[in-house]
């Protein structure tokens, strides 16, 4: 994807070869897995999140919509909410990493462990599996990657563009894991979690959806082909971040309290039927 001034195209598909690459990788993997070890009593339902989370990342970054999100800030931002709130989480259900990493030769497996070892500089749980830098990572995309310079940059340039879906994709799996995979967290924690994400979303949409003038110079000639201008392209896609962090964010909140107030009446019950 570059940005372009020419018509915008949704019978246009593209070749990705990085995304092209992981996806066959990840789901030949997974099958050769699946082939060496006894199938979990959930494993349909991961095997369904796993293939549902290649099919839809491949939509986002080989489909039309990668060629228009070369020229509207509105398809763009549909990308960005695909990878960040529908792919990122179904990743997270599917779990696959155990069963690729049966397919994988053990010398491998062995020497990567290593390596995950030396990386481990910060004192106690994993980096990845740590609440902070899942917040930190997830602001920093949202808000860095939708600066005027870098934004613009990942329009120019392809490597950056492969760049930003990259660390947009990692920043959504490491916010979902902790929602969605995080027991030993607080569920109080969890919650403020979810808050402080929507709230941060909520005001860059609003600063998008509001702005007097156009922030991103690689869409400066789209009145001419699509009958948007720079500006109503720019605030249509503030909205499209609002609406649906709106629906997603509270809908996530609702599920964390739910299951928080069954396990205090869960706790709550103990006592009485001990008694």
């Amino acid at each position: 994807m570059t940005g372009t001034t020419t018509g915008v195209s949704w019978t246009q598909w593209t070749l990705e070869p990085i995304a092209l690459l992981a996806i066959v990788v990840v789901g030949g993997l997974y099958l050769r897995g699946g082939a060496q070890g006894s199938a979990a009593p959930d494993q349909r339902r991961r095997g369904a999140a796993l293939g549902a989370a290649l099919v839809l990342l491949g939509i986002a970054v080989m489909s039309p919509l990668d060629v228009a999100a070369g020229r509207l800030a509105s398809a763009h931002m549909v990308q960005h909410l695909l990878l960040g709130l529908v792919v990122a989480p179904l990743l997270v259900l599917a779990a696959p990493g155990p069963r690729v990493l049966r397919a994988v030769p053990r010398d491998v497996v062995a020497r990567g462990m290593r390596i995950g070892r030396v990386l481990r500089i910060v004192p106690g749980p994993a980096w990845w599996r740590r609440m902070d830098v899942a917040w930190l990572a997830n602001i920093a995309v949202l808000w860095g990657w939708h600066a005027a310079v870098p934004y613009d940059a990942a329009l120019r340039n392809e490597l950056v563009h492969v760049l930003q879906h990259g660390s947009w994709l990692l920043a959504g799996w490491l916010w979902w894991r902790v929602v969605l995979r995080h027991r030993t967290a607080q569920p109080g924690i969890r919650l403020l979690f979810v808050f402080t994400t929507a709230m941060a979303t909520v005001f860059l949409a609003a600063l998008m959806t509001f702005a007097g003038t156009a922030w991103y110079d690689g869409y400066r000639g789209i009145a001419d082909t699509t009958g948007l201008t720079p500006l109503a392209d720019q605030q249509l896609a503030g909205a499209l971040m609002w609406v649906p962090g709106g629906l997603v964010y509270p809908a996530t909140a609702l599920w964390l309290l739910v299951g928080w107030l069954r396990a205090i009446d869960l706790e709550s019950q103990q006592p009485r039927a001990a008694a």
